[in-house]
């Protein structure tokens, strides 16, 4: 055995010795949709196994699953957690949506995403940020106050001025060989402070080890020269860019035109000045 499997060996037994660090039996979930993961998170708070507050998730994904719900008003996450479960249970994003609910009603207060290689939705590091919602009554929609691209692209970030009910949120991105090298004699790595908390979940997904993206795999199939899906890439990524690079008035709908209307013109516009095709 080489001595780079040797070290490799031995960062996994370190983190599986990590994991193991208490002598209580521990209650195992499998589920087939991810999104199922927060009903075994309810269960946990009914028989008080795990804390009302201050819980850590240890989120091995090929995603991240922090998108913010559509079809999800805030009241009922505080409400009616069945009413919570069954909206993501038919929801198709809802796979992606079930972190931010417990976020918000002041569950979950820190996660950290391990992440494969090829899993790079939020860029490596660490956020500090707030999950909240507007003021818009019984209708509210769950707002976060980080600028990364990946809430961006869905119109869900807002100023922490502007919300109701702000919970602090902590988000560290890394992948396992930075993470277990940080955590080596280190009371105060990302990982220490994990534990530390009243309560940790540690969370697998089966798509962390091996999985495909299907929205390329569809477009592929459709447009099968590598070259045209290049240029598809290229244009997508320069118009959020240019979207969410704009500030101010330039960057609002005009008056009495939806946001998807606003995309469109904004997409047409690019389209014109060529150079992707």
């Amino acid at each position: 055995m080489s001595g780079g499997n040797i070290t490799n060996e031995a960062r996994e037994l370190e983190f599986l010795r990590f994991l193991s660090s208490t002598n209580e039996r521990l209650p195992v979930f499998v589920v087939e949709d991810h999104n199922e993961a927060l009903s075994a998170i309810y269960r946990g708070l009914r028989t008080r196994r795990l804390s009302f507050t201050d819980i850590g998730i240890l989120h091995f994904d090929s995603h991240p699953d922090l998108s913010v719900p559509s079809n999800l008003p805030a009241n009922i996450v505080m409400s009616d957690p069945e009413e919570v479960l069954h909206r993501l249970r038919n929801d198709s994003g809802g796979i992606a949506e079930w972190i931010i609910p417990p976020v918000f009603a002041g569950h979950v207060a820190e996660v950290v995403w391990v992440r494969p290689p090829w899993g790079d939705q939020i860029e490596d590091g660490r956020y500090r940020f707030f999950v909240g919602r507007t003021d818009a009554g019984g209708d509210s929609r769950m707002k976060v106050t980080c600028e990364e691209k990946y809430w961006q692209a869905e119109n869900v970030v807002e100023a922490v001025e502007h919300l109701v009910e702000p919970k602090p949120f902590s988000l560290c991105v890394a992948q396992l060989p930075a993470l277990l090298q940080e955590h080596k004699g280190d009371c105060t790595s990302t990982l220490a402070k994990l534990q530390s908390r009243q309560s940790w979940v540690l969370d697998i997904c089966l798509d962390y080890f091996c999985t495909n993206n299907p929205f390329l795999n569809d477009l592929t199939r459709s447009v099968p020269w590598e070259k045209d899906v290049g240029a598809i890439r290229n244009f997508y990524r320069e118009f959020i860019d240019r979207h969410h690079s704009c500030k101010g008035a330039s960057s609002a709908p005009p008056s009495g035109a939806s946001e998807q209307q606003h995309f469109a013109s904004a997409a047409g516009g690019l389209v014109q000045e060529g150079g992707y095709f």
